[in-house]
């Protein structure tokens, strides 16, 4: 699932099915409508760095992605 938060900048969050998030802050505004728009799915290679998100007492695994490239897309996934 892809997720966009908009204010001052982009914030990219690409959450897997295992529950963990993938964060992209200041993202590209292409590669926000890119992978928001798509009708298929993106293969991505990421570099990150591993974080915790701490919120309300609840505590997930989440990546702040640091650089990134896209490999493939492959259309009608879903």
């Amino acid at each position: 699932m892809v997720t966009v938060y908009k204010k001052k900048d982009n914030t990219l969050k690409i959450t897997l099915p295992n529950g963990i998030s993938l964060m992209k802050f200041k993202a590209p505004d292409e590669l926000c409508e890119l992978l928001q728009n798509s009708n298929g799915y993106y293969i991505l290679d990421i570099v990150g760095r591993a974080n915790k998100n701490e919120w309300m007492g609840h505590v997930t695994p989440q990546i702040f992605i640091e650089d990134y490239e896209i490999i493939d897309y492959e259309e009608g996934w879903f």
